[in-house]
C-alpha cells in the first residue's frame, strides 16, 4: 500500500530492491520519489537494517530523509554541465557523449552526421542586433531537436555550429 504513494517510474525498482533486500536480511538502501498531495514529488533516501525476526516478519529498522533540496541542486548542476545555455539543447561534450552512446550500442547501423555552420552569421547579429540573433539560433536548435526526436543525437558545439547525427535506415530526416 505505500508503494502507491512512490512515483510510478520509481515503483518497480523500489520494490525490487525491497524485496530482494528484505528476502536475504540484507540491509536496505535506495532514493525513490514520492507523490504529495498537490502532485508534486518529494525525493527521498531511505536505509534499513534488519534487526530481528518475529514471528513470520522480519523487524527492520530504517531512516527516511527528504533530500529533494539536494536532488533539485544536482539536477540543476547536471543541467547546467549537459545542455548550452543559450540554446537549451545538448553541448558539444554531451551531444558527443550521447552519439558514440548510440554508435556503440548499434553497431550494425549506418549513421549519418551532419555538422551546419550558419555563414555570415556575424552579419545578422550586426544588422539585426545580438537578441535576433539569439531567437534564430534558438529557432534553430528547437528544430534541430524535433528532427531528431528519441532516434537521433544533436547538440550546439558554439557559436552557430551544430552537429546532428541520425541511423542511416531511418527516414532521412527533412533538411
Amino acid at each position: 500500500e505505500m508503494l502507491t504513494l512512490v512515483c510510478l517510474e520509481d515503483r518497480i525498482k523500489l520494490k525490487e530492491s525491497i524485496v530482494n533486500s528484505f528476502a536475504s536480511y540484507l540491509p536496505f538502501k535506495s532514493v525513490f520519489r514520492v507523490l504529495k498531495r498537490d502532485g508534486s514529488c518529494v525525493f527521498i533516501r531511505t536505509s534499513a537494517n534488519y534487526l530481528k525476526t518475529e514471528g513470520d516478519h522480519a523487524v527492520y529498522l530504517g531512516v527516511f530523509l527528504d533530500i529533494t533540496d539536494s536532488a533539485v541542486a544536482e539536477e540543476k548542476i547536471r543541467h547546467q554541465a549537459e545542455f548550452d545555455v543559450k540554446t537549451d539543447i545538448y553541448n558539444r561534450e554531451t551531444f558527443i557523449l550521447n552519439t558514440r552512446e548510440m554508435l556503440d550500442s548499434h553497431p550494425e547501423l549506418s549513421y549519418s552526421l551532419y555538422i551546419s555552420d550558419i555563414q555570415n552569421f556575424k552579419l545578422i547579429n550586426g544588422r539585426y542586433g545580438p537578441e535576433t540573433g539569439d531567437r534564430i539560433l534558438k529557432k534553430f536548435a528547437a528544430g534541430l531537436k524535433e528532427v531528431a526526436g528519441t532516434e537521433g543525437t544533436y547538440g550546439r558545439f558554439e557559436a552557430d555550429h551544430f552537429a546532428f547525427c541520425y541511423p542511416r535506415d531511418k527516414a532521412e530526416p527533412e533538411k
